[in-house]
């Protein structure tokens, strides 16, 4: 128990003294990058139907998107922050980002669909 609180204690100071800023990406100027999902198999099939996919991670689709009654309900701040470098504040705040995540908008990135 003395080690771990000598450890948390080390760790605040030196947080304290030496703090670190996330510097974040606008959603305008952010970019999904992908090059490492095609190392996985993607399933050949492009259209955008029901049906069953073997031997494959993600499938390569332009989405369907919702057309009506589109809002944020519920995002990660976490996740947002700390993975895709984004800033939690202007995501609630925009809406580029909820059209983004109901496929309203495509960025430059493929558009793949989770299997």
């Amino acid at each position: 128990m003395k080690m771990v609180c000598s450890y948390l204690l080390c760790t605040l100071m030196i947080n304290l003294v030496n703090p670190t800023v996330p510097t974040f990406v606008e959603f305008s100027n952010w970019s999904f990058s992908s090059s490492e999902l095609y190392q996985l198999p993607l399933d050949p099939v492009r259209e955008n139907y029901v049906r069953k996919v073997k031997n494959c991670i993600f499938s390569e689709v332009v989405p369907s998107p919702l057309l009506s009654g589109v809002e944020l309900v519920i995002v990660s701040r976490d996740a947002l922050e700390n993975n895709l470098n984004l800033n939690f504040t202007e995501i609630i705040r925009n809406d580029d980002f909820r059209d983004f995540v109901s496929g309203r908008r495509l960025i430059d990135a493929t558009p793949l669909a989770h299997r």
